[in-house]
């Protein structure tokens, strides 16, 4: 779609032909919406810690939806949303990343044989989207974007019949919006933190994107529903890089300026992510001159875990596939050096180089990722394809990659096991149950009780001011976490450490394993471990350098 036509051009295009080039269009003008206001989705966070931040893991979980999208050759509004999809389910990250890919899915469950986008489609297409998100979930919860999409479906479905594609999307939009506005009220959490539900919001602004794109209008200026405001981009026309090289890598360093780091690697490629804060910094481009991006972010620090794609050898590979019958995105990368097949293996996901050596020691593979840096479907998923064996052991180590690890389940050919692992010192603990040779259900049973019986803490800087369980937090104080729940917050860390311990729970554990993070000395660990087994002189306390980031302190106790 050429951006720069008239408003009046693209309500005639989209009124003449809804098809799924129009479905593209609206998604792109719903990313543009999404990615200017990333970052006020990512403060409405719940806990107010370093974290998988909804606004970025859904722009990227959209991004590679509408990669998969664009690469269908088809106009029908039937195969380019299978693609959308398929592209999402690939590219989730995160929970609320997960729980858009399966809103995606009811889009495209509805569409089938359909090759015009009607009235009656987006009604029935929206109706689709809150029953598969909800079906994704044991335990749905209201006041969050699975009760935005089905409020948004019902208003819908009230409205008149003879209504238009833009009177049916403004209608979407205002009950998206009353129902964001609503969400305190149906979670505690939410009125607690004083914030509407981040996900709900995201979808507002997808859906509100989709209407500007029907009715021709401009992406100039967009209120949230909360009463912020942010000033978008024009949206100017788009020399796309439709294939060349996928080029994704960490830069770190010190006072890193995120914003002007995006600016200069737009000017190199598009599809860009620049995420990330003054420490560390996560970049994804699509470039025809990815040497020319690497020597760019060098001169900003230093540069790890760069990946390199061919994607024209990507698309060849998908046509093949396409002419083959297989469904496009979910084909295994081609492996090189395939392993012999065996029984069972462990994936981990996990960040920092103590940590990644640990597992690595332990016998584990490592998938790259964690707080801020959530990991899609598509790399856990060619993580466990590569290991080529029977059972594959999942330790996805934070609450917001259970959901993307899940979702590989219906994509391997192999026995997938999803471990309940909340922080990457708990999945350690978790696979020392775990014992090569032995029948896979015990080491199934055997890891999920290390897992259940390890009590797991973190200490880390509050990320803005919230009152969560019941604990006021000032942006910057050290703030205590035991078993997921916040326990204290406080200006000094000894007081936030004590108060995480106190919180797992240390009167009758016999070890205290503490894991200081890439801006911990291993003098100040000492010292502050040594002043925490002063107050607990019957707990051992062990001190391992895990080099995890955000987290100064990873802490587990059995």
């Amino acid at each position: 779609m050429n951006y720069t036509q008239s408003g009046q051009d693209v309500q005639e295009e989209t009124k003449a032909n809804c098809d799924g080039r129009s479905l593209i269009g609206a998604l792109e003008y719903g990313y543009h919406l999404l990615a200017a206001n990333k970052e006020e989705i990512n403060r409405l966070n719940v806990f107010p810690v370093p974290d998988g931040d909804t606004g970025t893991n859904m722009l990227l979980t959209l991004e590679a939806a509408l990669q998969s999208g664009k690469q269908e050759s088809s106009t029908r509004a039937d195969l380019v949303s299978q693609a959308v999809y398929r592209g999402a389910l690939m590219g989730a990250r995160g929970n609320s990343g997960v729980i858009f890919s399966q809103c995606l899915r009811g889009i495209a469950d509805a569409l089938v044989d359909a090759a015009e986008i009607t009235v009656a489609g987006i009604v029935e297409a929206l109706r689709g989207a809150s029953d598969s998100a909800y079906a994704a979930l044991q335990e749905p919860q209201e006041g969050t974007m699975l009760t935005v999409s089905r409020e948004t479906a019902e208003a819908c479905e009230l409205q008149p019949s003879d209504a238009g594609i833009g009177e049916t999307l403004a209608t979407a939009v205002t009950a998206a919006e009353r129902s964001v506005a609503r969400t305190p009220q149906l979670l505690d959490v939410l009125r607690d933190a004083g914030v509407v539900d981040a996900g709900g919001q995201a979808l507002w602004l997808l859906l509100e994107g989709a209407r500007r794109y029907v009715t021709g209008e401009s992406v100039e200026q967009v209120a949230l529903p909360t009463g912020e405001r942010a000033l978008l981009p024009e949206i100017a026309a788009v020399t796309e890089i439709l294939y060349g090289y996928c080029t994704g890598f960490l830069v770190s360093g010190s006072d890193l300026d995120v914003m002007d780091l995006r600016q200069a690697v737009a000017e190199r490629g598009d599809s860009v992510v620049v995420v990330g804060d003054e420490d560390l910094v996560r970049v994804h481009v699509h470039t025809e001159n990815p040497g020319s991006v690497l020597d760019l972010a060098r001169g900003a620090g230093n540069l790890h875990r760069i990946e390199i794609f061919n994607m024209d050898d990507q698309y060849e590979r998908l046509q093949s596939a396409l002419a083959d019958g297989d469904l496009p995105g979910i084909e295994a990368v081609a492996i090189e050096d395939e392993k012999e097949p065996r029984e069972q293996c462990v994936v981990a996901v996990a960040d920092g180089a103590g940590l990644t050596e640990i597992y690595e020691q332990m016998g584990a593979t490592v998938v790259s990722g964690g707080p801020t840096m959530n990991p899609s479907t598509q790399e856990i998923f060619e993580a466990i394809a590569a290991a080529n064996a029977s059972h594959v052991f999942v330790l996805p180590n934070d609450k917001n990659v259970i959901l993307s690890a899940e979702q590989t389940r219906d994509l391997a050919d192999c026995v997938v096991h999803v471990l309940p692992t909340y922080s990457m010192a708990q999945g350690i603990a978790a696979l020392l149950g775990y014992q090569d040779g032995r029948d896979p259900k015990e080491n199934d049973d055997a890891m999920r009780d290390m897992a259940e019986s390890t009590q797991y803490g973190s200490v880390t800087r509050a990320t803005r001011d919230a009152t969560v369980d019941g604990v006021r937090v000032v942006q910057g104080q050290w703030l205590a976490l035991a078993n997921g729940h916040v326990c204290a917050a406080d200006d000094e860390i000894l007081d936030s450490m004590k108060a995480a311990v106190e919180g797992m729970g240390p009167h009758s554990a016999e070890l205290l394993t503490c894991y200081y993070g890439d801006d911990v000395s291993e003098e100040e660990a000492s010292a502050l471990c040594g002043r925490i087994q002063t107050q607990y002189p019957s707990l051992e306390v062990e001190i391992v350098y895990g080099g995890q980031p955000h987290y100064p302190y990873l802490l587990t106790l059995e």
